[in-house]
């Protein structure tokens, strides 16, 4: 594979499952909910983050103690910030040194006392909130059984009324937003609920209200396909299934990952073919696009790629592969994610399908894909064969990447 190329696959790969991540609403030790602003404050010249940056300073002041003494922090508070709302900013600095503990040890007790402190924030204070603060509250608050579903439920709904609301609620940039509300964060308490049809309901109503325009992947050389699309075909998917919607990624890689196949699953991907995407799309493309949406919940939500190379075999062997330049990126793709000798074997007939023309411009880097395959699956002769060929055919300015690779396969080392 060209190594520019792939250079760029890699970063394009890497910001994509980190916008997916921060969308998933993970969190992380240095996690600041945005846009909260002023909203738990007396005075509206303070802003979140400078509450953050009070209660973050402290915690560390704090971190090392068996447990802070909250009556002394709430004291010290008060003394040294009297202009703000001392409560909630203790709140918050309880939910940090929580949030950070879970970090450092992930115990339940701490986990527990971290969510009580986000729910006690958005019962308190929460009818002040933009609807994203709220929803993002209630999707973090959902992802465990610790007694919150029905007051998360509560904010969700506030924040649902807030957009009804907003100015211009049906153009797509505020009308989506509250239709990824419904088909995302009430959808998922919908079916922690056990009430699926409502769940499917409000997910269904968001496939059709974004188009298939975007930057992700192509399908059938014509239609894009978004982000937030292939979101809404995963939640669709999980409820369909009985999977658990309102999970955080790291709890369903623990529940789900080796466990799930596409073979088994493909009851459930074909009903949302047949009765939701074909109400939207001709029967090819909503073929098509229930590949793109397997791939993507496999790869994204599960992060397993054994249960994601099954769909994307067979996406590109129907739609994908429709020139070498194609084969040979499909083929480099499973070279990369890929340690499945059968699933290697067929990159490998792919990739040598790309080598019928001689003449070709981009012979050097099919070779090196070739080439790549073979030492994966242990050929090491003719993998050694392969990228010598493929070196002198390589541009100048791309020769020493290649000789790079075959130095490590003569040292038996990793070249993925």
């Amino acid at each position: 594979m060209n190594r520019i190329a792939g250079k760029v696959v890699g970063l394009c790969t890497l910001m994509f499952i980190m916008v997916c991540i921060s969308a998933s609403g993970q969190d992380t030790t240095t996690y600041k909910m945005p846009e909260i602003f002023t909203k738990m404050l007396n005075n509206p010249g303070y802003q979140m983050d400078e509450v953050d940056k009070i209660a973050y300073e402290h915690h560390w002041e704090w971190f090392g103690k068996r447990a802070p003494d909250w009556t002394a922090v709430r004291t010290e508070f008060s003394r040294k910030y009297p202009e703000m709302n001392i409560d909630s900013l203790t709140h918050r600095a309880r939910f940090i040194y929580f949030h950070i503990l879970v970090g450092e040890h992930g115990r339940e007790e701490d986990q527990k006392n971290r969510v009580k402190e986000l729910a006690y924030l958005a019962n308190t204070y929460g009818t002040g909130w933009d609807p994203h603060d709220l929803l993002s509250y209630a999707g973090s608050v959902i992802k465990f059984d610790f007694g919150y579903d029905a007051d998360a439920f509560r904010w969700i709904q506030m924040a649902l009324e807030k957009i009804k609301k907003m100015p211009q609620v049906h153009t797509p940039e505020s009308g989506g937003y509250y239709i990824e509300a419904k088909a995302s964060t009430l959808a998922s308490i919908l079916a922690k609920m056990g009430r699926k049809e409502e769940a499917l309901k409000y997910i269904a109503e968001a496939l059709p209200f974004y188009s298939t325009d975007g930057l992700y992947l192509e399908m059938d050389g014509t239609y894009g396909q978004g982000l937030y699309k292939k979101r809404a075909m995963s939640n669709l998917f999980e409820v369909l299934a009985d999977r658990g919607r309102w999970l955080g990624i790291d709890q369903k890689k623990v529940l789900y990952k080796g466990k799930v196949n596409f073979k088994e699953d493909k009851r459930y991907w074909h009903e949302l073919r047949d009765n939701y995407l074909k109400k939207e799309f001709p029967a090819r493309e909503a073929d098509s696009l229930m590949y793109i949406g397997a791939e993507f919940y496999y790869r994204t939500y599960v992060q397993d790629t054994v249960a994601w190379a099954k769909p994307f075999v067979e996406y590109a062997e129907t739609y994908g592969n429709v020139d070498a330049q194609h084969k040979n990126q499909n083929a480099w793709e499973l070279f990369i994610k890929s340690n499945q000798p059968e699933i290697l074997e067929k990159a490998l007939e792919w990739s040598k399908e790309t080598l019928g023309k001689k003449d070709d411009p981009n012979r050097y880097a099919y070779l090196d894909t070739y080439a790549n395959l073979h030492y994966k699956l242990g050929n090491t002769a003719e993998a050694l064969e392969m990228i010598n060929k493929a070196i002198v055919l390589a541009p100048e300015n791309q020769k020493a990447a290649f000789e790079e690779t075959r130095e490590k396969m003569r040292k038996g080392k990793k070249t993925w």
